[in-house]
């Protein structure tokens, strides 16, 4: 459903990797689904971010030993993400692109 979506919005195109419901057996808040990100993308886990509106995804990618950011124009209060202790916050949306650019320039 997920995959159907995004090509109906036009969307697909823009994500290298979808991970849904299906792709593991555990679930969020454990690190499997972002593992199963980060190894389909080939990428480094201490260079990646999760961006995520609840706790669970941030307990996931804290486990996952990723970075978090934590988006908070989700159904989750400041409050309540603050207990997973997120490595950045957003505000919204526009954050996010200088955020990552930071963090592609500090790994170089």
């Amino acid at each position: 459903m997920t995959e159907r979506s995004l090509a109906h919005t036009g969307l697909a195109a823009l994500f290298d990797v979808t991970v849904t419901v299906e792709s593991t057996e555990r679930h969020k808040p454990l690190p499997d689904p972002v593992w199963h990100a980060v190894d389909a993308l080939q990428m480094p886990r201490e260079h990646a971010l999760f961006v995520g509106d609840s706790t669970h995804d941030m307990f996931a990618g804290k486990a996952a030993g990723v970075l978090t950011a934590a988006a908070t124009w989700g159904p989750f209060s400041s409050a309540e993400l603050t207990t997973a202790a997120p490595s950045f916050w957003l505000a919204n949306m526009r954050e996010l692109q200088p955020l990552v650019e930071r963090l592609e320039q500090e790994a170089t």
